[in-house]
């Protein structure tokens, strides 16, 4: 039950204070059953305890998109891929869908995280051009059921992207 793991989880805080890694724990469990504004204090102790750990940075962005700190989450973000945690991008893209803001989808950080460049190509065209959404479309199916270990959210999420931008 995570009331008991909150339980435990504030005790090793309380025992142990100045340890990031348990108040990163905290912090996400709080995240996890909505206490947004005490997961995202626990976060910050955290960050500033261990301010060279990307997956800290990661789940602050996390903890500031559901606080709606969009802009808070995408500089966050942006420091843990820095620091080489590669999920810290999902926040980024959080914020793109969110908040209609895909500009932030075609920067060099968000493009390292797809695996395929075609998704930018079949992007571009797109927004110039909606009547490219069934091709668009179909790419991403093939890309789901023909790459062996394909990472099958990547392209749920790239054809949540073209239907949200066939709709703009």
């Amino acid at each position: 039950d995570m009331g008991e793991a909150i339980r435990l989880m504030e005790e090793v805080v309380s025992d142990h204070p100045g340890t990031a890694l348990a108040r990163l724990w905290l912090g996400v469990d709080l995240l996890v059953v909505g206490y947004i504004n005490r997961a995202i204090e626990q976060l910050e102790i955290s960050v500033r305890l261990d301010p060279v750990a990307g997956v800290n940075l990661d789940w602050l962005a996390r903890a500031y998109i559901h606080d709606r700190k969009f802009d808070h989450a995408v500089e966050t973000a942006l420091k843990g891929v820095q620091l080489g945690r590669r999920q810290a991008v999902v926040p980024i893209i959080s914020n793109a869908l969110i908040n209609d803001r895909f500009d932030l989808l075609s920067d060099d950080v968000t493009r390292d995280f797809y695996p395929a460049q075609p998704y930018f190509d079949h992007l571009e065209k797109l927004r110039s051009d909606p009547d490219h959404y069934s091709a668009a479309m179909e790419w991403a199916d093939q890309e789901l059921t023909d790459t062996e270990g394909a990472p099958t959210r990547i392209y749920r999420y790239v054809r949540l992207v073209f239907a949200w931008e066939a709709r703009r």
